[in-house]
């Protein structure tokens, strides 16, 4: 993205062709910009991304979730899109901070349930298994020497096992966490920013099991993670040996990304990687 783009500013286009009033910065990355805005009194969210990054996928992929469980694709022009709000938009990981741990892991299973019903023929994202070449490359990264070698090895090892043994094929979110589902007065709990992928629903797990990320976070607590893993198995009919490995196997994966995105900090890299040590430390039946 282009270094005006983290600015408000880059949006004007778009509030001009699209009638738009705006009101305030949602969130903004290196590689998006996020604002609220309103059209008729209604508020919306006019979003911009980079278009060299998986960002670009997130309007193709509510187009096909079509509201079934995320926020409505209303608008898209290139790399502006504008989408529905949710309102209050209260995040998922409200909930968890609240010692409700397992009402949000409910909730996420049902915002699965519902984004897993899209059609997969030609969704613009990559497979779970084109996902794990992060493994390989890590091993030429000048970082590389921030992960443990056995513990890449082993994770290495097991997401190809899994990617190799994959049964049934779903539309996945691609990054279903606490912070990726908001709360709508008027439709319930919708998931917001979904990446893509093509694989067995129990890889949607992953990326719910290692978040929130915060100081206070119980993800690496092993009664928290077996009480999330047992409500999954249940809820999405579901193996327990599935959804631990796609959690460590991606964990570790999660290190890599970091690393690669220049966000590997400590702290970060500690917490993906007691999150895998805390996955492969349960018991899997």
């Amino acid at each position: 993205m282009a270094p005006a783009a983290d600015r408000p500013a880059a949006l004007r286009p778009w509030l001009a062709r699209w009638r738009l009033t705006p009101e305030a910065v949602l969130g903004r990355s290196p590689w998006s910009l996020a604002m609220r805005v309103r059209r008729d009194g209604r508020p919306l969210v006019l979003k911009l991304v980079d278009p060299a990054t998986d960002e670009m996928n997130g309007a193709p992929l509510l187009a096909r979730f079509g509201g079934r469980g995320a926020v409505r694709l209303l608008a898209r022009d290139g790399a502006a899109s504008l989408l529905e709000c949710a309102q209050p938009g209260r995040p998922l990981a409200a909930l968890v901070g609240e010692g409700r741990d397992d009402a949000a892991t409910r909730i996420l299973c049902t915002v699965a349930q519902a984004l897993h019903q899209a059609p997969i023929a030609g969704a613009p994202c990559p497979t779970v298994a084109r996902l794990g070449a992060g493994f390989a490359r890590i091993r030429r990264h000048p970082r590389r020497a921030a992960l443990p070698p056995a513990t890449l090895d082993r994770a290495a090892g097991l997401y190809r096992d899994l990617a190799a043994s994959q049964d049934r094929r779903v539309l996945l979110h691609g990054d279903l966490h606490h912070e990726n589902v908001l709360f709508d007065a008027g439709r319930g709990w919708l998931a917001i920013d979904p990446k893509g992928a093509l694989g067995e629903p129990a890889w949607e797990a992953g990326a719910a099991l290692r978040n929130p990320l915060g100081p206070d976070t119980p993800a690496a607590d092993p009664e928290t993670m077996a009480r999330r893993v047992a409500v999954m198995a249940e809820m999405l009919a579901l193996d327990r040996r599935r959804i631990l490995g796609w959690c460590a196997a991606q964990a570790v994966l999660a290190a890599i990304w970091s690393i690669e995105a220049g966000r590997g900090r400590p702290v970060r890299l500690a917490h993906w990687l007691a999150v895998a040590d805390c996955a492969w430390g349960l018991p899997d039946r």
